[in-house]
Parts: C-alpha cells; sequence; structure tokens
C-alpha cells in the first residue's frame, strides 16, 4: 500500500511539472514525452493495482471481518462485565429473610468489582478506552487525508 501511495504521489508531481521544470519551460515534443510518461506510468499502476488487490482482497476481508468482530466483542464483554451487579436488583430481595438479605449485600459489593482487561501495562481497557481509540483513529485519519492535500 505504501508502494502505491508513494507512486502516486510521485505521478502526481511529474504531473505538476508537464509544462516546465524550475523556471525554465520545456518544449511542445518534450511536453508530449512527458504526458505520454504520466499515462504510462498511471496505466502501470492500474494494473499492478489490481493484481496485487486479487491477491490481498481475500486477505484484507478476512482481517477487517476479524477486527469487527474483535472490537464488537469487546464492547459487549466491557459492557457486561459493569451489568453484573444489576440481577440482585431485580431479584426478589426483599421476600428474603435477614440472613440472605445480607448475603446478598455482600454479593452485591463484590459483584460491584468489575473485571478489568489491559493492554499490557499501558492502559485498561474500558468503554472510555474503546471511544477514545475510535476517535484517536478518525483523528489520525483526517490529520493523514487533510496532510496530502
Amino acid at each position: 500500500m505504501t508502494f502505491f501511495t508513494g507512486q502516486l504521489n510521485l505521478l502526481r508531481v511529474n504531473c505538476d511539472r508537464l509544462f516546465n521544470t524550475g523556471d525554465a519551460d520545456v518544449s511542445y515534443e518534450e511536453t508530449l514525452q512527458r504526458i505520454k510518461d504520466c499515462h504510462y506510468h498511471h496505466l502501470y499502476l492500474m494494473k499492478y493495482s489490481s493484481v496485487l488487490n486479487k491477491l490481498l482482497s481475500p486477505v484484507m476481508f478476512l482481517y477487517v471481518i476479524i477486527c469487527s468482530l474483535m472490537l464488537c466483542a469487546s464492547a459487549i464483554q466491557l459492557t457486561t462485565s459493569n451489568e453484573a451487579d444489576r440481577g440482585i436488583y431485580s431479584s426478589k430481595w426483599y421476600t428474603q429473610n435477614t440472613r440472605v438479605r445480607r448475603s446478598l449485600l455482600l454479593l452485591g459489593g463484590q459483584l460491584r468489582k468489575t473485571i478489568v482487561f489491559t493492554a499490557g501495562p499501558f492502559t485498561k481497557l474500558n468503554i472510555a478506552t474503546f471511544v477514545a481509540i475510535l476517535k484517536g483513529s478518525y483523528s489520525y485519519y483526517t490529520l493523514l487525508d487533510k496532510k496530502e492535500d
């Protein structure tokens, strides 16, 4: 992918320089030759991008599916971990005797401790981190997209 990005940038620069080189204008024949070179360069890129796409398309499709499933599964696990203690409150705890209520109170306190996964020693994986990663990814994408303009 980086190769094609570099080649497309090179093609853009060559198209910018079709009619002059620095301060000097180029001849009619040289201009036609540069146009042909840009055309052939683009055809070359189209041909090999098609070949690369045929090779990488199944792999990239699988990668996108796996990443999407992992993100969804992580979000569900994080949400489920935060909601584990709600079952006690929706049960008919008030119909039980004092001893059972005390046990439920202890269980409720224990269930409030959420299960936390970490990303190495760096950060805890929770919904806030998940949203921050999505926001950061989009911000980084827009930054790179604006940089190319």
